[in-house]
């Protein structure tokens, strides 16, 4: 599947560039900050003069209550981690988080995984999305001073270190933020097997997804077949063309 290998070439990608400045003694041990573009909708109810409301680039900070992905489920794009609540009176700190190098990132069949210590963050990609380490030169001189319609690109999000940013630029900011504790179980997307690396176990997980499809044919409904596909989760990479190909190829052994 194609879009099962977006997000394996992009974490490559970002590995090798890591690795590449790393050679070159670059530390990405500290996070300094957090950045990100606003939608239009957010943009007109940022405050005057902000950099959001100019539509440039901006720093995230605790009350940042922008939220990425589906309609109905919805997901905060600045750790909530790091906001005190009733529940959590000493969160952590941005200044605590940091990668090792390239082994910080990992892939599932959609997003990418990043490992920053006490947190993991997996950022699904619902749309085409891209990676990209900036040095803090390019970020200063280029990418901060643009304004998204200039640029052509919005930033979904991206991690200021001591001398790079490294960013997920996107066209429509249609991101899946997921952040959660290292010391907690994974969400379920996170632990989705590889169709490639790990073809017996993603095909187990998709029999059992369809044995429980038809077990329960409740929940089967009135869905056009290749519909129940995409909602399946073991095949959460397939996008319409994938789709197309597995019933074009069903059809053919019929």
């Amino acid at each position: 599947m194609p879009e099962q290998r977006e997000p394996e070439t992009i974490k490559r990608q970002i590995q090798h560039a890591v690795a590449e400045a790393q050679e070159s003694g670059a530390s990405f041990s500290t996070l300094k900050a957090i950045w990100g573009d606003a939608t239009d909708a957010e943009a007109k109810k940022a405050p005057p003069n902000s950099r959001f409301r100019q539509r440039l680039v901006a720093e995230m900070d605790a009350p940042c209550k922008y939220r990425r992905g589906h309609k109905d489920g919805q997901t905060p794009l600045f750790p909530p981690q790091l906001c005190s609540t009733e529940a959590t009176s000493a969160p952590l700190s941005v200044t605590s988080l940091g990668i090792q190098g390239p082994q910080s990132f990992s892939a599932t069949a959609r997003g990418l995984i990043i490992n920053f210590g006490p947190l993991k963050f997996l950022l699904s990609f619902l749309t085409h999305c891209n990676g990209n380490l900036y040095s803090r030169a390019q970020w200063k001189d280029s990418i901060s001073v643009l304004t998204n319609k200039q640029w052509g690109w919005s930033v979904a999000i991206a991690f200021e270190f001591e001398d790079h940013f490294l960013a997920f630029p996107s066209h429509d900011l249609l991101v899946q933020p997921v952040w959660y504790l290292s010391s907690d179980s994974p969400p379920p997307d996170a632990v989705i097997p590889d169709p490639v690396f790990q073809h017996a176990s993603f095909l187990s997980m998709v029999a059992s997804e369809v044995g429980r499809l038809l077990d329960s044919r409740s929940n089967l409904d009135d869905r056009l077949a290749i519909k129940v596909i995409w909602d399946m989760k073991s095949l959460h990479g397939a996008g319409v063309y994938t789709s197309l190909e597995i019933f074009g190829m069903a059809g053919a052994l019929t």
